[in-house]
């Protein structure tokens, strides 16, 4: 006989005794029907990892990052959004206001038209006519600053405020 078989002899000869043996067997019982229930249900398939701590706080870690980087990414986007609207603004501003100058100046033409000149032979000019007739000037008007700015840059003379006090007169 070997060293360890003679182990095991004495230990069986040394048993404890146990007391409320049938207690103790259903409760093994029990033990070992709730963990073979717990395989086949579905909720446990579904949400048995929810038991494993360490998964738990990692998927709770990384729900938290990837809340704050939508925050992130949205407070990026909406400072953006601010910026490219402050420079539409301004660059459109100018041209937003020589329409409406056109505007002014086509009412305030056919109100004075239709104010002071009610002629019988005089000819009326149509709103859309008038609109074209100013924009053409406009265009004009930028085109003759554009001119002399090249003037000017041909002779040499430094351009400290292109586009001003060059009115064509009328």
């Amino acid at each position: 006989m070997t060293k360890y078989d003679e182990i095991i002899n004495r230990l069986k000869g040394f048993a404890p005794e146990i007391r409320d043996k049938e207690f103790h067997i259903q409760r093994i019982m029990d033990r070992t029907m709730i963990n073979s229930r717990k395989g086949n249900s579905i909720y446990d398939f579904i949400f048995g990892w929810f038991n494993i701590l360490w998964l738990r706080r990692s998927l709770a870690a990384a729900s938290v990052f990837i809340v704050l980087f939508f925050v992130f990414q949205q407070f990026v986007i909406v400072t953006r959004i601010g910026s490219l609207e402050k420079r539409m603004i301004e660059i459109n501003t100018e041209n937003i206001l020589e329409n409406q100058k056109e505007n002014v100046i086509v009412n305030a033409a056919m109100f004075r038209i239709t104010d002071e000149f009610n002629f019988t032979d005089s000819i009326k000019v149509a709103q859309k006519d008038l609109k074209s007739l100013v924009g053409s000037y406009r265009d004009l008007q930028k085109r003759y600053n554009e001119l002399q700015d090249e003037i000017r840059y041909q002779k040499g003379e430094a351009l400290v405020n292109p586009g001003s006090d060059n009115k064509i007169k009328l």
